[in-house]
């Protein structure tokens, strides 16, 4: 009988052992749905912006998206999606992303990610025949990337972005535009690449980084190492 008892004294630790461990089971797993639920709210924020924020077309060999405009009513930040109908997005248009000097300043677009896909900023749109002016007057504009397969900034890409702070120009780019940063009265980070670019010319003046005036003397030596010849 004594055995009995201890058996049954045994089997009701045990029970409330197993119980209590899965009250704190539960319990932990409420802690990791609020967790991860936190984590899903963060990501939810860095989602891609949806394509009908764009207008979009085919690139001129059909194997990609160019985006054409931004028609999104929001500004603030922009995730450019990395693929649309089942294509990769590869070019950014000329003026995609072009604002009006004046007017409404409270949806004005203040950072753009642009996919590692795009290899073309500035390429032809199917309503002009010219290239250049992806975000000229973006002037909230604080911080844009320029993917690893980018070889030329177009002309006037970045002309009065007056908030622009910083860019970094990859290795892959080979030359830059006339007036591509021209106007970038706050730019006073620029990474560049290791290798010579080519810098065109609008009528004969280099004017890249014209008006690019809070740059240090250090940094424009080394802009000047690249072989720009123009006036900052």
């Amino acid at each position: 009988m004594k055995k009995n008892f201890v058996l049954r004294a045994t089997a009701i630790v045990m029970a409330a052992a197993l119980v209590f461990a899965g009250c704190s089971k539960k319990g932990s797993g409420d802690g990791a749905d609020s967790g991860s639920g936190s984590v899903k709210s963060v990501n939810s924020a860095s989602k891609e912006n949806p394509a009908t924020d764009f207008r979009y077309d085919l690139n001129a060999t059909g194997d990609g998206v160019i985006i054409e405009a931004h028609i999104g009513k929001t500004g603030g930040k922009v995730i450019i999606p990395a693929n649309i109908e089942g294509f990769p997005v590869v070019e950014i248009g000329i003026g995609a992303f072009e604002e009006p000097k004046e007017g409404d300043y409270s949806n004005r677009v203040t950072e753009v990610l642009i996919p590692e896909s795009v290899t073309k900023l500035g390429g032809k749109n199917s309503v002009v025949n010219y290239t250049g002016e992806v975000f000229k007057n973006c002037i909230k504009l604080k911080s844009v990337n320029i993917p690893s397969g980018v070889t030329i900034i177009e002309p006037g890409t970045f002309e009065n972005c007056t908030s622009l702070t910083s860019i970094t120009i990859p290795e892959s780019v080979i030359e830059i535009g006339y007036s591509a940063f021209e106007g970038c009265t706050e730019l006073t980070d620029v990474k560049l690449p290791t290798h010579s670019i080519e810098y065109s010319t609008y009528y004969g003046l280099d004017q890249t980084f014209f008006r690019c005036s809070k740059l240090s003397l250090a940094v424009r030596k080394a802009i000047t190492d690249t072989g720009y010849k123009g006036i900052f």
